[in-house]
């Protein structure tokens, strides 16, 4: 909501104003749109104001506008919908281009004439200040006086909130406390002029949303003689579009095409899939008649399994679409173990049932990610990493076979996915990560001996690449730089 005023300049003496300095900024001042019956008084009101503003402002008038393709500024607005005629007028300041923009509306209100009259800060798509005004006949000079006060002070930066569009999107607190001292400012400056011209009524209107852009607007302003407004605002076509029609100021806006560059970004995710980070152990002991050890056989290896796991990711934007980072997950996992004797001369062995455990291990690593399209609300993810993975090492039962010690290998990671906007400090994001082993010891053999009864025991092979889904939600902090 933003604070706007509602004078009854039903009496009370002329608005007294100093003399004025002379203001360089280029202004605008649209025709004041006027309900059925009251385009006299809105035209002469008008005149009456652009009179008192020509002696120091660099007036362009709405004729110089350079024109849409099958019409002038001038029809632009006067087919645009009441409920958007501001941002119609910023779309024509614009287009000029100036650096503020004034429009107005006038409708019956009682015994009075409303008069709204809203002022813009093109160079920040910014509606900076709403103000509703009485008038009656004879009353132009002081409104115009009033309005022109109004509008120095604004230029001049006195509540305009320019400050209050330097600070961080993410500081909530600064923010308000900046848009409080923009009220009292406000609030100050209207008590010295309810002095002047008589008692103030006071309320609220919603905040104007700028009318859409499209690309045919761009190839119009493309196609004029003018400085085109994403020339003026040091952004491509393209993000100049996306940041009109954000809604954004244009310092935030430049944080947000800023993306990753210089942000400490914090990613905590869950998921499942399948891949090498389970274990198998198979042991074999074979004995004569005698029951003396003739064979010893084991197998200690990296299994697949389909297991979930749990991550905690820290990232360093180096570039607006890339980031460096660390990983950390946790693989909740079984282990799963076979032992088994046989004896000469009797049955062949067959191997027993697997006893299983629960096998917690961790993969640490690092890797980058390149992300696209900053400013859009939803972006294409890709990254590479690459993560170390241990698993734990196995004791037998049995004292004729030997402790082996903990599988490991080496995983390259590739990830592909989509992100999500939540807020202007977090995202959510969806993605699907390989599994890949590159290097590493996944694999204890251990055989001594031989016998006559054959092994019920047999390694597992290479586990195939494996796969998981992650979702999680990424915040951060900064941008450091």
């Amino acid at each position: 909501m933003i604070p706007w005023l509602w004078f009854a300049l039903a009496g009370g003496p002329a608005l007294a104003q100093d003399a004025p300095a002379m203001q360089f900024d280029s202004l605008l001042v649209t025709p004041f749109r006027a309900t059925p019956g009251l385009e006299a008084a809105a035209e002469s009101f008008r005149a009456e104001f652009v009179t008192r503003l020509a002696a120091r402002w660099a007036l362009t008038d709405v004729a110089e506008v350079p024109p849409f393709e099958d019409y002038d500024a001038k029809t632009y607005l006067a087919a645009c919908p009441a409920e958007r005629y501001s941002g119609c007028a910023l779309v024509v300041g614009q287009r000029a281009p100036v650096d503020w923009v004034v429009s107005g509306e006038v409708s019956p209100s009682g015994p009075l004439t409303q008069l709204q009259v809203v002022f813009i800060d093109t160079r920040s798509a910014t509606e900076l200040f709403s103000v509703g005004l009485g008038i009656s006949e004879g009353r132009d000079a002081a409104v115009a006086s009033a309005v022109a006060t109004l509008l120095d002070k604004v230029v001049d930066g006195a509540f305009d909130a320019r400050e209050i569009r330097e600070l961080p999107v993410d500081d909530p607190v600064a923010l308000k406390k900046a848009e409080e001292a923009r009220e009292e400012a406000i609030a100050s400056s209207l008590d010295a002029l309810e002095e002047e011209v008589g008692a103030l009524a006071r309320g609220e209107v919603h905040e104007i949303e700028p009318v859409k852009l499209t690309m045919e607007d761009l190839a119009d302003w493309r196609e004029s003689d003018g400085v085109t407004p994403w020339d003026q605002a040091g952004l491509t076509e393209g993000q100049y579009l996306r940041y009109r029609n954000s809604g954004l100021h244009l310092a935030a806006w430049r944080r947000r095409i800023a993306g990753r560059a210089g942000r400490v970004l914090a990613r905590f995710e869950a998921g499942f899939g399948e891949g090498p980070w389970g274990q198998s152990y198979q042991g074999f002991i074979a004995r004569n008649e005698s029951l003396a050890v003739v064979q010893t056989l084991q197998y200690h290896e990296v299994a697949t399994q389909m297991a979930p796991v749990l991550g905690i990711e820290l990232g360093l934007g180096v570039l607006p679409f890339l980031e460096v980072f660390g990983s950390a997950q946790l693989r909740p996992g079984r282990f799963e173990y076979t032992f088994d004797t046989a004896t000469e001369g009797e049955t062949v062995a067959l191997q027993s049932d697997p006893i299983e455990q629960p096998l917690t291990s961790f993969t640490l690593g690092g890797g980058a990610a390149f992300v696209p399209f900053p400013s859009r609300a939803v972006r294409p993810t890709m990254g590479l990493g690459v993560a170390g993975w241990s698993g734990k090492a196995f004791a037998p039962p049995d004292p004729g076979l030997e402790a082996t010690g903990a599988p490991n290998q080496l995983l390259l990671e590739p990830a592909v996915g989509l992100e999500g906007r939540a807020s202007d400090r977090a995202v959510v994001f969806a993605r699907v990560v390989g599994e890949l082993a590159i290097a590493g010891t996944r694999r204890f053999v251990a055989e001594e001996g031989s016998s006559a009864v054959p092994s019920p025991v047999a390694p597992l092979g290479n586990p195939p690449p494996g796969w998981n889904v992650r979702v999680g939600v990424q915040a951060w902090l900064g941008p450091l730089w």
